[in-house]
């Protein structure tokens, strides 16, 4: 088998308004670490620990708890305190996480099943920044079976992490067994899909046939031995095995950053292809060094330096891939530490000004803007927020999003649902983007009862013009019906507890009633959607509805659309101080307020990263706290990631971030 150590760095360095904090971190095969003569090598792991000094430390091939025991009682005989993460078997080849609880803290760990080792995951916190850390060791030697083998370890871990939100930053490390770029495994690591949470990117250029070419000797991590000895493989360093991997867009200018050019293999100074690491004059360590990655391990480390920005701004929404329409309002959220009264809102496209938003507006964290008429479709646009008063502080979108002429609009949603007598089944859609919208991409869909998938799909057709509707109904209602509607369809053949959800492109953009559960929430009733309603919601807010009695058809084929947005320009900040506690949080935390003025009347909205609205609280008079249990408006628990919060009224505006741990 072949094994590795990787590194990762933490400093610390001061620009402007912005504090950067560095850090290193260590992966290393041990081995068959305590067996193969393990109390003989600790002085020699002592030797590189004490040297590189890591932050972060993965070791592979750790045996048993008297192992991570072992290794973790040798990190703190240096001065420094470490912990470690929990010991899990996984044969021959368990993974063990070490770190320095003053830099860093451990927040979740996870299995990923894999063959024949799984894949751990280590969620870590860096100045409250998120990183999500893999540890691998796949299957070794060549051959078609072993590379489908690698294939399918990789395929899980993508998969795993395209769970995760948008965003979502990470580092990859350990053996990969890996002999050229062309391998399939590797290619699935850097492959451009239509899910590229889980896209990952090499670090070096030295990307080619790696296997005994000379070319690439100086990123060779196996073997520092020519002779074979203590269970480990010799032949001399011919082989780049040993790997570290980034989220494909950590440099972002946000969170987790690489320092570019620092990842090497450690002690391969590019002077040892096919001999031992010691062998002769090595000038990249010192003597003692080289000898000491000679006699621990068949691998060399390969070290990498990070950094975290504490930013003055951070960007939250758009923040990439993102479809915004033409007429429609959308909010830009971003959250800032800086005290300065003012933003100034810039939009970019393809990197150049296109025009500015706003002047001088308030830092509230959030700015109303309808995308108007005259800007062309493109996939190419950003979002600059900059503080007025020092304009070298400011963030951008991490990646471009979107806007269109009409499609996927926010003022495209269920306007009214009948549930009557008999067959008197009916759901009308209203068009209030501001543009006629093709109705190709969409689709009406049933959850039966309350209960699996949606399914009777009805999919609409042809083109629905501003302001109007349209309208479907059971093939079998009453002419009062029949004569308004524009098409007829058994996805109308619902009850009161059957969840009806409008998608575009198969995904949920709207919704009328309670899913997952058989409760009759809408029996013998009509609903039609209030006319201050703005746009869809994939949470079913019963705020949103106003019920009439059973057979109520005088709205059918009509709805009165007058949308009330924030005027947040006319927000302050300075009234309100909010936080929550605890956070990280599993599985819930409380949302503390205070403000100089009466809280009552404002409400309390949590969104997701994407900037979709999750839940939202009623303010009473006096309230000054809220607890969220990490569930949707309809008690659906949501996935582990970042949340923000945000308390508004006509006077007062504050947000915060919290991080739900599952």
């Amino acid at each position: 088998m072949k094994k590795i150590c990787i590194l990762i760095t933490i400093t610390i360095v001061t620009f402007l308004l912005t504090a950067q904090t560095n850090f290193k971190v260590m992966t290393y095969n041990a081995l068959i670490f305590p067996s193969e003569h393990g109390p003989e090598r600790l002085q020699y792991f002592q030797t590189i620990f004490n040297e590189v000094d890591p932050d972060i430390l993965l070791l592979q091939e750790i045996e048993n708890t008297y192992g991570a025991m072992d290794m973790l009682d040798l990190l703190n005989s240096n001065g420094e305190y470490y912990a470690r993460s929990t010991f899990v078997s996984n044969g021959d080849s368990s993974n063990m996480f070490y770190y320095k609880t003053a830099r860093v803290s451990l927040t979740s760990q996870d299995e990923i099943n894999c063959w024949p080792r799984d894949i751990s995951e280590y969620f870590i916190l860096i100045d409250d920044e998120p990183l999500y850390i893999y540890s691998c060791h796949l299957k070794a030697s060549s051959g078609a079976d072993n590379e489908q083998h690698r294939l399918n370890s990789v395929t899980n871990l993508r998969e795993h992490i395209e769970q995760k939100p948008f965003g979502t930053e990470f580092i990859i490390v350990g053996d990969m067994n890996f002999y050229d770029d062309n391998e399939p495994a590797y290619e699935k690591f850097m492959a451009n899909e239509t899910n590229n949470i889980g896209r990952a990117k090499d670090l070096t250029d030295l990307v080619g046939n790696w296997h005994d070419n000379s070319s690439y000797a100086e990123i060779h991590t196996q073997s520092p031995r020519v002779s074979n000895f203590w269970g480990g493989v010799g032949g001399g360093l011919d082989d780049r095995f040993d790997f570290m991997l980034t989220s494909f867009n950590l440099n972002n200018g946000s969170g987790v950053e690489y320092l570019e050019g620092s990842m090497h293999p450690y002690g391969n100074d590019g002077n040892h292809f096919n001999q031992s690491i010691n062998d002769g004059y090595n000038n990249a360590v010192p003597a003692n060094i080289a000898d000491a990655l000679y006699y621990a391990s068949d691998h060399l480390p390969v070290v990498g330096e990070f950094f975290v920005i504490d930013e003055v701004i951070t960007m939250i929404s758009p923040n990439g891939g993102e479809d915004w329409f033409s007429g429609e309002n959308h909010q830009i959220l971003w959250e800032t530490d800086e005290p300065a009264e003012n933003v100034t809102i810039t939009l970019l496209n393809s990197g150049n000004t296109v025009e500015t938003l706003a002047t001088d507006v308030s830092n509230s964290g959030s700015f109303d803007w309808i995308v108007t008429d005259e800007l062309p479709s493109s996939n190419g646009y950003k979002i600059k927020i900059h503080l007025t008063e020092n304009d070298t502080s400011f963030d951008e979108s991490d990646l471009s999003f979107s806007i269109n002429g009409s499609g996927n609009s926010d003022a495209f949603f269920i306007s009214e649902y009948i549930e009557g007598s008999s067959y008197n089944k009916a759901l009308e859609l209203f068009n209030g983007t501001g543009n006629s919208i093709n109705l190709n991409n969409y689709t009406l869909k049933k959850q039966t009862n309350g209960a699996g998938e949606f399914g009777s799909d009805f999919e609409l057709s042809g083109t629905l013009e501003n302001n109007e509707v349209y309208v479907v109904c059971h093939s079998s209602a009453t002419e009062d019906i029949l004569t308004i509607a524009d098409a007829t369809s058994s996805v109308c053949n619902f009850n009161g507890n059957d969840a009806m959800g409008l998608f575009f492109n198969n995904e949920l953009i709207d919704l009328v009633g309670i899913i997952d559960s058989s409760e009759n929430w809408g029996k013998d009733m009509t609903l039609v959607r209030k006319s201050i309603v703005a746009q869809p919601n994939e949470y079913y807010d019963t705020e949103e509805w106003d019920e009439y009695s059973m057979d109520t058809f005088t709205y059918l084929g009509d709805h009165e659309f007058s949308p009330v947005s924030i005027d947040t320009e006319n927000i302050t900040t300075s009234t309100i101080s909010i936080y929550n506690y605890p956070n990280p949080f599993n599985p819930s935390t409380t949302i503390y307020f205070t403000s100089t003025e009466n809280a009552e009347n404002s409400k309390l909205i949590i969104y997701n990263l994407k900037g979709q609205k999750i839940r939202q609280y009623s303010i009473l008079h006096n309230q000054s706290s809220v607890i969220w249990n990490g569930k949707d408006e309809n008690g659906k628990p949501v996935s582990s990631g970042i949340y923000f919060y945000q308390l508004q009224s006509a006077e007062m505006y504050s947000m915060g971030k919290m991080i739900l741990l599952q």
